[in-house]
Protein backbone atom coordinates (compact mmCIF):
# COMPACT_ATOMS: atom_id res chain seq x y z
CA UNK A 1 0.00 0.00 0.00
CA UNK A 2 1.29 3.43 -0.91
CA UNK A 3 1.26 6.14 1.73
CA UNK A 4 -0.70 9.31 0.89
CA UNK A 5 2.51 11.23 1.62
CA UNK A 6 4.53 9.34 -1.00
CA UNK A 7 5.58 11.68 -3.84
CA UNK A 8 3.97 10.92 -7.20
CA UNK A 9 7.29 10.22 -8.92
CA UNK A 10 8.02 7.45 -6.40
CA UNK A 11 4.66 5.75 -6.87
CA UNK A 12 5.04 6.04 -10.65
CA UNK A 13 8.53 4.55 -10.48
CA UNK A 14 7.25 1.72 -8.29
CA UNK A 15 4.44 0.92 -10.74
CA UNK A 16 6.86 1.01 -13.67
CA UNK A 17 9.23 -1.33 -11.84
CA UNK A 18 6.42 -3.72 -10.95
CA UNK A 19 5.05 -3.80 -14.49
CA UNK A 20 8.53 -4.39 -15.97
CA UNK A 21 9.14 -7.35 -13.67
CA UNK A 22 5.84 -9.04 -14.54
CA UNK A 23 6.88 -10.53 -17.84
CA UNK A 24 9.53 -13.17 -18.44
CA UNK A 25 10.82 -11.20 -21.41
CA UNK A 26 11.53 -8.19 -19.22
CA UNK A 27 13.13 -10.37 -16.57
CA UNK A 28 15.47 -11.80 -19.22
CA UNK A 29 16.29 -8.26 -20.32
CA UNK A 30 17.13 -7.26 -16.74
CA UNK A 31 19.30 -10.37 -16.24
CA UNK A 32 21.12 -9.64 -19.50
CA UNK A 33 21.68 -6.03 -18.47
CA UNK A 34 23.00 -7.08 -15.07
CA UNK A 35 25.39 -9.59 -16.65
CA UNK A 36 26.61 -7.11 -19.26
CA UNK A 37 27.16 -4.41 -16.63
CA UNK A 38 29.11 -6.72 -14.34
CA UNK A 39 31.20 -8.03 -17.25
CA UNK A 40 31.94 -4.49 -18.44
CA UNK A 41 33.10 -3.43 -14.97
CA UNK A 42 35.08 -6.69 -14.64
CA UNK A 43 36.90 -5.87 -17.91
CA UNK A 44 37.55 -2.30 -16.73
CA UNK A 45 39.15 -3.55 -13.51
CA UNK A 46 41.24 -6.10 -15.41
CA UNK A 47 42.48 -3.33 -17.74
CA UNK A 48 43.43 -1.31 -14.66
CA UNK A 49 45.28 -4.33 -13.22
CA UNK A 50 42.92 -4.26 -10.21
CA UNK A 51 42.68 -8.02 -10.05
CA UNK A 52 41.30 -8.14 -6.52
CA UNK A 53 38.21 -6.09 -7.42
CA UNK A 54 37.81 -8.00 -10.70
CA UNK A 55 37.89 -11.26 -8.76
CA UNK A 56 35.23 -9.93 -6.36
CA UNK A 57 32.93 -9.11 -9.28
CA UNK A 58 33.60 -12.52 -10.81
CA UNK A 59 32.71 -14.30 -7.57
CA UNK A 60 29.54 -12.21 -7.15
CA UNK A 61 28.23 -13.23 -10.57
CA UNK A 62 29.46 -16.82 -10.89
CA UNK A 63 28.03 -19.61 -8.76
CA UNK A 64 30.50 -22.39 -7.98
CA UNK A 65 32.62 -21.24 -10.93
CA UNK A 66 29.72 -21.36 -13.41
CA UNK A 67 28.18 -18.37 -15.16
CA UNK A 68 24.52 -18.52 -14.06
CA UNK A 69 23.35 -17.77 -17.60
CA UNK A 70 25.18 -20.92 -18.79
CA UNK A 71 23.80 -23.16 -16.06
CA UNK A 72 20.43 -24.07 -14.67
CA UNK A 73 20.04 -21.23 -12.19
CA UNK A 74 16.96 -19.24 -11.38
CA UNK A 75 17.03 -15.52 -10.70
CA UNK A 76 14.54 -14.33 -8.12
CA UNK A 77 12.83 -10.97 -8.49
CA UNK A 78 11.48 -9.42 -5.34
CA UNK A 79 9.10 -6.53 -4.95
CA UNK A 80 10.57 -3.25 -3.72
CA UNK A 81 10.02 -3.32 0.04
CA UNK A 82 11.78 -0.06 0.89
CA UNK A 83 8.49 1.75 1.46
CA UNK A 84 6.87 -0.97 3.57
Amino acid sequence: MVSPNTPNFLTTLRHITESIMKTDMNKEFLIDQMGETIFSRFADFMDQHDYETADCLHSEWNVDGVDPEDGKYEFLFLADLTQV
